[in-house]
């Protein structure tokens, strides 16, 4: 029930912005939420859920359960369903996710808790009140369309680990759950892999929530906003552009290049004068010319500051141009310039020895696992050989 911070509002009104012409082009809100529905109901009937009942044989079949609530009654008088079996039907509907978002939006919802609160109540053409409820969903029709638009942008790169099904999977996962959110309100014991009650380190009864089964008790009107920001993960639009992802993401560019200046025939070569150069051996500047060798020119430089631009205005939609001068010079300190061309440049924004280190072990060389190189960490271990005689913090360069 947390409102909205000014920063989560600055982001759902640009994508309000953003996505203004696309839910237009669709047919406006409405078609576009009843293209929601549709989806969910197709899913379902991809995937049925399923009742197993017992045959007069004594064989037991699995049936899939019809989607819509007159054909399930229809369904109970076919196959004269005991009260348990007709028990176990309704728990199939309510694990079911698709058919959990569809009731969710639906009104009225037939599968919805006689006593559920924070529902509104339907009424028939003369204005009676009637036995059927639906949830708080019309109100929030406008967020729920925005949402479904953005998680179904195929333009918009799904970013962190996630896919585009990925993003409509976890937004109706999240329709569901705002469809039964008092049906968790309850607790109990967490057991383990033996049905033994579990126990903190206190001696305390570790509980944890659960579903219980029974018919739907959505959230109330307050906390569905909440829960709907929750439903979009993977977009840009939802997610701030910051210079830590910047840097992660030149980072990300510089591996790239550098596993191409990296072979395992050089890879040796590359180990052996890092450690002439902080053993302070008479071979320094043949050292430093080595290193220099992976070094790259203004053009790589370039393609690589051009790159990661397009890859984060793809990504975050706008938010890199939006923020131009900001993030270029984020780049900028992390790729160097023709100023400062030695590879020690990009010491703070890689760890150029990760990429050795798997070039000399594709070659079956040293184990060089404990040796660091160009990392940001100051606490690697120097070679062996030197350890004693000179600390890291006296060479200027790393």
């Amino acid at each position: 029930m947390v409102a909205l911070s000014p920063a989560e509002r600055k982001k759902v009104g640009k994508a309000k912005a953003y996505y203004k012409d696309s839910i237009k082009n669709q047919g406006g809100e409405n078609a576009v939420f009843e293209q929601l529905k549709s989806d969910l109901k197709q899913r379902y009937l991809n995937n049925p859920a399923i009742i197993t009942l017992k045959q007069a044989d004594g064989t037991e079949i699995d049936i899939s359960l019809p989607f819509e609530w007159q054909e399930f009654q229809r369904f109970k008088q076919q196959h004269n369903l005991t009260e348990s079996q007709y028990q176990a039907a309704l728990e199939a509907y309510y694990k079911h996710e698709a058919h959990t978002a569809y009731r969710y939006l639906s009104k009225p919802n037939h599968w919805m808790a006689s006593n559920a609160s924070f529902v509104y109540v339907l009424r028939d053409e003369n204005g009676m009140v009637t036995s059927h409820r639906y949830s708080t969903f019309e109100d929030y029709k406008p967020l729920i369309v925005l949402f479904y638009t953005a998680v179904c942008d195929e333009t918009a790169t799904a970013i962190d680990g996630h896919t585009h099904e990925g993003r409509v999977e976890l937004f109706i996962k999240q329709l569901a759950l705002i469809g039964r959110a008092h049906n968790w309100d309850d607790s109990r014991a967490k057991l383990d892999e033996d049905g033994n009650q579990q126990f903190d380190a206190n001696g305390y009864l570790i509980t944890e929530e659960y579903d219980n089964l029974q018919g739907d008790k959505p959230s109330c009107y307050s906390g569905v906003k909440r829960r709907l920001f929750q439903s979009v993960l993977g977009h840009g639009l939802f997610k701030v552009l910051t210079a830590d992802i910047v840097k992660q993401t030149v980072r990300e560019q510089l591996r790239l290049y550098f596993n191409t200046k990296i072979t395992k025939e050089n890879a040796k070569a590359l180990k052996e004068a890092y450690d002439g150069i902080c053993c302070f051996d008479d071979d320094i500047e043949t050292h430093l010319n080595t290193l220099r060798a992976l070094d790259m020119d203004d053009s790589e430089r370039h393609k690589i500051f051009t790159r990661v631009g397009e890859q984060l205005d793809n990504a975050f939609l706008g938010q890199f141009s939006d923020n131009k001068i900001q993030f270029e010079s984020v780049i900028n300190r992390y790729l160097g310039s023709k100023d400062q061309p030695d590879i020690m440049t990009y010491g703070d924004s890689l760890s150029l020895w990760d990429v050795v280190k798997q070039r000399i072990n594709e070659s079956n060389h040293a184990n060089v696992a404990n040796v660091g190189m160009f990392g940001s960490s100051s606490s690697a271990p120097l070679p062996p050989s030197c350890q004693e005689s000179i600390s890291r913090k006296s060479i200027p360069f790393l």
